[in-house]
């Protein structure tokens, strides 16, 4: 899942970049000020990211009845 969404964002905001900036000669200042607004949705995305992933339960773990032995692993039994 979560490579998932790392190639989802990777994928739209590359998506996002390339037509947002225009293909002219910029100077690197006209071009930083030209993308600005996408570094701070890409920033205002991870907080958001942040506040849901802090939303989640936390998983409890248990301790299992018998050890992992050899053969139970050779076997795909838990």
């Amino acid at each position: 899942m979560t490579i998932g969404a790392i190639l989802a964002g990777t994928v739209a905001f590359t998506a996002l970049f390339e037509t947002w900036v225009s293909p002219d000669d910029h100077t690197p200042a006209q071009l930083l000020r030209q993308i600005a607004p996408l570094g701070w949705l890409l920033v205002l995305n991870s907080a958001i990211q942040v506040a849901t992933l802090y939303r989640l339960p936390l998983d409890s773990t248990t301790q299992p009845d018998t050890p992992l032995t050899w053969q139970r692993y050779i076997k795909g039994l838990r």
